[in-house]
């Protein structure tokens, strides 16, 4: 059993479910579940979190500091949950300090470009790998999705479109993942159009506000067009369109996948039965057991960062376009620009 330890005891560490759930979308809820890893360790600053901790999902060692426990620990994998502008500084903490080989890190994966170059430069040195928690990416029907449309049950992909609104770092980053899940991970530009967030909440001097997504369009070097509407579909967000020259499929993260097959007045639903669907699982559990496997010398883990950095040039690349009026070829030049992301 690989060993995790848990730094920051918010909600998707693991107050988004409890442990009879049978789906729990959190990292306890997941790393319960896996049969490959389990909790040894958890830190925060706040005693009753701590505590709260121990109650539901213990017992496990408890500390009040991240930095102990990195360095009193025999941890293999690090899940990073505290709130964004203090991620840097916590993920070099374990990438520096601990004896692990995968760093979990909760998005946003930094507030500014040159703080996730900073990290990923870090781990790099130290052959750590860093995957980002994108967790909508893990859910079981939609990787199978992906897995079809690569196989062409649909044709080439001509267009993905995504629907989510909020903000590009903290929030609809997940729909950034999900668009590029099925688009690619070859972004060369992104135009957008951007709006104020209305989150009431004190920015600290240095930092500009993290605006929101009224829409962009994404260019792949493949040719493939990206497009992101700030705004829900009728099934909610956390959802893509994907438009293929021999059909077309929409997947969301909540629900079931469709699929057509032909276009035009030759187009069909395919009996969704025949596409071997995998079985609904939590997405913590599917990210932690593929983490295990890479460190049992297998696959790369999904979210690595052949998928994460992309993902990030995108999310910053919009911010700059929106204040700049201008497309924004990737990767994105402005790596300076803190963005108060405090997902």
């Amino acid at each position: 059993m690989y060993k995790v330890g848990i730094v920051g005891l918010g909600n998707i560490a693991h107050a988004y479910a409890k442990p009879e759930d049978p789906y729990p979308y959190c990292h306890a809820g997941g790393a319960k579940l896996s049969e490959r890893v389990e909790v040894t360790a958890v830190a925060d600053l706040d005693a009753q979190r701590r505590e709260e901790y121990n109650e539901l999902w213990g017992p496990v060692t408890l500390y009040d500091d991240g930095q102990k426990m990195f360095e009193e620990e025999d941890l293999d994998i690090i899940a990073v949950c505290v709130r964004g502008p203090i991620h840097e500084k916590v993920t070099l903490a374990a990438i520096e300090s601990s004896k692990a080989k995968v760093i979990f890190q909760e998005k946003p994966a930094g507030c500014s470009l040159t703080e996730v170059d900073k990290v990923h430069k870090a781990a790099t040195d130290k052959g750590v790998l860093v995957v980002m928690s994108h967790s909508r990416h893990w859910g079981p029907h939609v990787l199978r999705s992906a897995e079809l449309i690569e196989e062409g049950c649909i044709g080439q992909v001509e267009s993905v479109v995504g629907y989510c609104p909020g903000g590009p770092l903290s929030f609809s980053v997940h729909e950034i993942d999900m668009i590029c899940q099925f688009a690619g991970h070859d972004p060369v530009s992104v135009a957008a159009s951007m709006g104020v967030g209305t989150k009431e909440e004190d920015v600290p001097d240095g930092y500009a506000k993290e605006p929101v997504v009224l829409g962009a369009v994404i260019r792949y070097e493949s040719g493939i067009t990206g497009m992101h509407v700030g705004g829900k579909s009728s099934a909610g967000s956390f959802c893509v369109d994907v438009n293929g020259t021999e059909g077309r499929a929409f997947v969301p993260f909540y629900g079931q996948a469709k699929f057509w097959k032909g276009t035009g007045k030759d187009e069909a639903e395919v009996d969704i039965a025949t596409l071997d669907m995998s079985e609904k699982a939590s997405p913590f559990l599917v990210a932690y057991d593929e983490i295990a496997e890479y460190l049992d010398n297998g696959a790369m883990p999904d979210c690595g960062p052949d998928m994460c950095l992309p993902v990030n040039e995108i999310a910053f690349g919009m911010i700059e376009s929106g204040i700049t009026g201008e497309t924004i070829a990737l990767p994105c030049k402005k790596r300076d620009r803190l963005i108060f992301a405090n997902g």
